[in-house]
């Protein structure tokens, strides 16, 4: 146990740990704040959020056929309270526009001429409409409004007659007719996007701070000749062992720390009220393969951080027993956080579970557990080189 936690004390050199944490810091503002800041990205997706927030308070997790009857009444008091608000804009009264019927005329009057000129804009209308806009609940309205059409359409039109169907590969087929008969979910948009965005970035970061965490133990040992030292007494060869376990340990340790200090931001903007709301949005078009929650997805990608974090570490480990000095092993860490991070872990991260293709433009789906299998493999490969580094250093000979 004490050469365990020697190894733990050279890997965690408060040297190479401040630096990794001042790197973490820049990279946080530098990439995963933006999805902090704009976690609900515009008027449209905040109008979204505070509808669904209101919807799981009253409703629950999903919105059943007799509850989206009420949806006509919250949208009456919406359009009054609308007619309340808009009386406060004086530039509203000189147009003569008190009612939410005579705005949107005027709105889509403005844009349909603006339309008809080429596209050139009034700025002074351009002003008043998003003054009225900003200041009222107009893009609440609209969002209610496209929320009860799309239902409404979904609900009287079989999923077999609708385009992305026709589309879809027989197993896609049969998901998405069981999907038809699931609970009606109503995850708004910019959860999930947000979500995602946010994991890929961390992962990328996690497999960052994993490989420059680990990459100069072993390779100090060679430069200071300690392994010459421990290769002189058998006993001292199962050092390898312990190193690679105090390493593999930290790797968790510090993904663990790394989705810790990430989940203080973004929880705070309120993400878990949605927990228990099916991943699966029924009017949007992006279906699912399992019947998860939004809670319950969110712990499957903490689990997928942390075997990317741990797969990170031991190919790191691997790696480094096979470099001389510092610059050998940062020409293998380079690659190795590319591959490992910066394509792997995005394309992981993004959107398991869901429908999509294996390229942005590609049109082969990703089988269901495809993501899964591919970090399950990744993981495995890892530990099999730790251990056959392991048993290789056993067998040599003195």
């Amino acid at each position: 146990m004490a050469l365990f936690t020697q190894e733990l004390r050279k890997i965690w050199r408060p040297a190479v740990l401040g630096a990794v944490l001042l790197l973490g810091l820049l990279y946080y503002y530098l990439f995963p704040s933006f999805y902090i800041d704009y976690f609900c990205n515009g008027p449209t997706a905040q109008a979204s959020f505070d509808l669904a927030a209101g919807w799981v308070e009253q409703y629950g997790p999903t919105m059943e056929p007799e509850e989206r009857q009420e949806l006509d009444g919250q949208l009456v008091g919406e359009i009054a309270a609308f007619s309340q608000q808009i009386q406060a804009i004086p530039e509203a009264a000189d147009r003569g526009l008190e009612s939410f019927e005579a705005f949107q005329t005027y709105h889509d009057a403005y844009y349909a001429q603006a339309r008809a000129n080429g596209g050139q804009a009034d700025m002074e209308e351009e002003e008043f409409l998003w003054k009225v806009m900003n200041n009222t609940n107009y893009f609440l309205i609209r969002e209610l409004d496209n929320y009860m059409v799309n239902y409404d359409w979904k609900g009287e039109t079989p999923w077999n007659q609708q385009e992305a169907f026709a589309a879809a590969t027989p197993a896609q087929q049969g998901r998405i007719l069981t999907l038809e008969t699931a609970p009606r979910g109503f995850l708004p948009e910019c959860v999930t996007d947000s979500t995602v965005e946010y994991a890929k970035d961390l992962a990328v970061w996690i497999v960052l701070s994993t490989v420059l965490l680990l990459s100069p133990t072993l390779v100090r040992d060679r430069l200071h000749r300690t392994r010459a030292l421990q290769w002189s007494s058998r006993r001292g060869r199962k050092v390898l062992h312990t190193q690679l376990a105090a390493g593999l340990v930290s790797a968790l340790v510090f993904s663990l720390a790394s989705l810790a200090l990430y989940a203080i931001p973004f929880l705070g903007k309120g993400p878990l009220r949605f927990r228990a709301c099916p991943l699966f949005n029924w009017c949007r078009g992006d279906f699912t393969w399992f019947s998860l929650s939004y809670g319950q997805y969110l712990l499957l990608l903490v689990g997928m951080l942390l075997a990317l974090g741990l797969a990170a570490g031991g190919l790191t480990l691997f790696l480094s027993q096979y470099s001389d000095n510092y610059v050998a092993m940062l020409l293998k860490a380079i690659p190795l956080f590319l591959v490992v991070g910066a394509f792997a872990g995005t394309w992981l991260l993004d959107r398991p579970g869901y429908f999509r293709p294996w390229t942005e433009n590609g049109t082969t789906p990703v089988p269901p557990d495809g993501p899964f299998l591919i970090l399950a493999t990744l993981l495995a490969l890892t530990l099999l080189l730790c251990a056959w580094t392991c048993r290789r250093q056993r067998r040599r000979e003195l």
